[in-house]
């Protein structure tokens, strides 16, 4: 991976179309659960990971991207 061929590969594109999926079925499952760790009341994760820590390298954090709706998407 430290190339960046990997997204080359049909199978990289496979692989994380179905991650993607997978996360789409199990928030519709726990609707109550929300983003652990959030950074707040004690849930704090390495940074970058927390709900409003950018992710390096791409600048945007998990608050953004946790619905699939929102990114103007579904699976049927």
């Amino acid at each position: 991976m430290a190339s960046m061929a990997s997204p080359n590969d049909p199978v990289f594109w496979l692989h994380h179309s179905n991650v993607d999926r997978l996360w789409a079925r199990w928030q519709s499952i726990h609707q109550a659960e929300g983003y652990h760790p959030t950074g707040a009341g004690g849930e704090v994760g390495p940074a970058g990971h927390n709900l409003n820590d950018a992710m390096s390298p791409f600048g945007v954090k998990p608050i953004e991207v946790l619905s699939i709706q929102n990114l103007g998407y579904s699976y049927a």
